[in-house]
């Protein structure tokens, strides 16, 4: 049994992320902010849960510190938002900047060092397929999840020599509140999706490998996007999204 530290877990990939950890006998701790969900969810799978917003770096390190006194054998570090439009109308670029690499760069940083003396652990990124390619329109968001892959694979060679495992996500489109979260218009939530507990599951799975590209959109963009040159990638992307920012 494995004690399981999920962030922005109240819905999506991080709900279902725990609802697989806990089938599979794991105990998990629930991280996001709206407790009601939470409190429901816990309850479901006979977990814990904590109220943190990680957009603030204060409660951040706060939780920080906790996870410092309790043994954490898998951190996933799975909060996250997004943004869509014109770069300069993007007015919550900076929480999400938080909220999506230096939050997971606080938690990670504070279980790392119980996870080496132990020789054993794993960290989670979930980033995504965004992370291949500088995106127009989603431009701070597409930096972000590239922060995340750089710092998994980068920390995955640090970590490997002390039994450490570091695994980063790179999804696709998924059917989860995400597209409405980061105020994507209607025309572009309408695509085609993976379902999120088909994705948890491929993510449990191939926990051991270190880039997943889970879900069949997942595979598809990630591998495309991966192979293609940036400059190319990112002119595809403008001529697609330009019509929907309107």
């Amino acid at each position: 049994m494995a004690n399981v530290v999920i962030t922005g877990a109240s819905s999506g990939i991080g709900e279902f992320l725990a609802r697989e950890f806990s089938r599979r006998g794991d105990k998990v701790l629930l991280i996001a902010r709206r407790e009601e969900k939470l409190r429901k969810i816990s309850k479901e799978i006979n977990g814990e849960y904590r109220v943190v917003d990680l957009s603030s770096e204060e409660e951040t390190k706060k939780l920080a510190d906790y996870l410092k006194t309790r043994r954490v054998d898998i951190l996933v570090n799975n909060a996250g938002r997004g943004s869509f439009g014109f770069y300069e109308d993007q007015n919550d670029d900076l929480l999400m900047i938080k909220l999506n690499t230096i939050a997971p760069t606080i938690l990670s940083q504070a279980v790392i060092p119980q996870m080496k003396e132990r020789r054993s652990g794993k960290i989670v990124f979930i980033s995504s397929v965004c992370a291949f390619v500088p995106l127009p329109f989603m431009t701070t968001y597409a930096a972000t999840k590239a922060f995340n892959l750089f710092q998994g694979r980068a920390l995955k060679c640090e970590l490997n020599q002390f039994g450490v495992g570091v695994v980063t996500v790179c999804p696709g489109p998924v059917n989860t509140e995400f597209g409405g979260v980061a105020r994507v218009p209607g025309s572009m939530t309408g695509l085609p999706r993976d379902g999120v507990e088909s994705v948890a599951k491929e993510i449990l799975e191939k926990i051991d490998q270190e880039i997943i590209l889970p879900g069949v959109w997942g595979k598809f963009l990630g591998t495309l996007t991966r192979l293609s040159p940036n400059l190319i990638s990112s002119r595809v992307a403008y001529r697609f999204l330009r019509p929907l920012v309107g």
